[in-house]
């Protein structure tokens, strides 16, 4: 009886070991923070990515692919890369299961998110941007201000109603302002 028992976590162990698959890490267990999500790390390139055993699918977006590029996290749905000049800029989430250390996560009530940050969350109303603007949109600044985590909220197409706006998505990085991918 414990032969097979033996064989079985052999056959479990020795790929792993050797360089064989790698399994897959469940990213709702890490936090969205202004420096990624838990391994992927801004600044990373996508082979570093790749070899931290997070494939990439087919990019979504972008326009020369050594400038700017958004690609789906390939096994996991709803969670994207975007990278410029080779290097991961952003992290944009849209599944439930992601939140960020204080608890928000795409679902979630704008008001609700606005009580877990308080002070510290850049507020834009889409009343106060217009129709052109990008409104629903609340920032949390890392220390430096040099990235952020964006809530992005479907204010704009519930505006005049009276149902309360949700967060629709959520980026961080560096380039987790820009709506748009890559401008």
């Amino acid at each position: 009886m414990r032969i097979p028992i033996a064989i079985t976590l052999m056959a479990l162990i020795i790929p792993s070991a050797i360089g064989g698959e790698k399994p897959a890490t469940n990213l709702a267990d890490y936090r969205l923070t202004t420096d990624g999500l838990g391994p992927l790390k801004i600044g990373m390139t996508s082979a570093q990515v790749i070899n931290a055993g997070f494939p990439l699918g087919a990019p979504k977006y972008g326009f020369d692919s050594q400038v700017c590029e958004q690609y789906p996290l390939a096994g996991h749905k709803g969670i994207s890369l975007l990278f410029q000049d080779g290097r991961l800029t952003r992290v944009q989430v849209t599944t439930t299961s992601v939140q960020t250390r204080s608890g928000a996560h795409v679902g979630m009530r704008a008001d609700q998110v606005e009580r877990i940050y308080g002070k510290k969350l850049e507020v834009l109303h889409f009343a106060e941007v217009g129709e052109e603007g990008g409104g629903g949109t609340m920032r949390l600044y890392s220390g430096d201000r040099k990235s952020s985590v964006v809530f992005q909220t479907d204010e704009d197409s519930v505006h005049g109603t009276k149902r309360r706006p949700v967060v629709t998505q959520i980026r961080s990085g560096p380039a987790a302002d820009r709506y748009e991918s890559c401008l």
